[in-house]
């Protein structure tokens, strides 16, 4: 019974102690049901039919817990404290802190996508504080403007390919290639219906140079990350 809990009524003693006189008497149930789902037995809720469907493919986390009862809460994940007690170097910083970087060019400590709003911590979401803004994420993401309108031209190694601008996997042509901005705002090779690494015979490490189709400019290269496909 929530209404029994010694944290609800700490909190109901503190409301009552600031002059509020009112208690609400009922806890508004649920609106939809839920029911153990997969082989994993995991309890899923009617509002998410489809991860239902996926749940013994997730890792679910259940060790994690928050003393906010808002959207600050995505800050104390990162730091450990309430968004009240300041801003505090975050746990990506405290790896970076002591593994560092496996090189020289790159970060080791990326945000990918846009950062965590301002509401709820912003830049401190993946901020160094006192352990010195070297220890800080680097926001990392390519805004789709960024690109050359239309085609651009994709060089791996001695091959050259044109590729076109798309925003889901089923606009590319069967036999082109397109590049994808996803979420995230990382870029990526797409295929039809295919792995365009295994198409294009490129491994991890491999350096993808993307310039404009007519090569006037030295274009940017980027060293492979290979992932499980999202298309298959």
């Amino acid at each position: 019974d929530v209404l029994k809990s010694p944290h609800y009524r700490n909190g109901r003693e503190q409301v009552l102690n600031n002059g509020i006189k009112t208690e609400q008497a009922r806890v508004l149930p649920l609106q939809k049901g839920y029911r153990a789902s997969g082989e994993s037995g995991i309890e899923v809720s009617d509002w998410w039919p489809h991860t239902r469907e996926l749940v013994d493919e997730m890792a679910v986390v259940r060790s994690m817990w928050t003393t906010d009862n808002n959207h600050g809460a995505q800050l104390q994940f990162h730091t450990g404290r309430h968004s009240l007690d300041g801003f505090f170097p975050t746990i990506g910083s405290w790896i970076h802190y002591g593994l560092g970087s496996l090189n020289e060019d790159l970060p080791q400590f990326v945000v990918m996508g846009t950062p965590i709003a301002d509401c709820c911590g912003g830049q401190g979401a993946h901020g160094g504080n006192y352990l010195g803004p070297e220890h800080s994420g680097v926001q990392l993401n390519v805004d789709p403007a960024d690109l050359p309108a239309g085609r651009v031209q994709v060089r791996i190694g001695e091959r050259v390919r044109a590729a076109e601008l798309v925003t889901a996997f089923d606009e590319v042509p069967p036999g082109g290639l397109g590049l994808l901005v996803d979420s995230a705002g990382l870029v990526s090779l797409v295929v039809a219906r295919s792995s365009a690494a295994a198409e294009l015979g490129i491994a991890g490490g491999d350096a993808v140079v993307l310039a404009d189709l007519d090569g006037t400019e030295s274009g940017v290269t980027t060293p492979v990350e290979l992932g499980r496909s999202r298309a298959g």
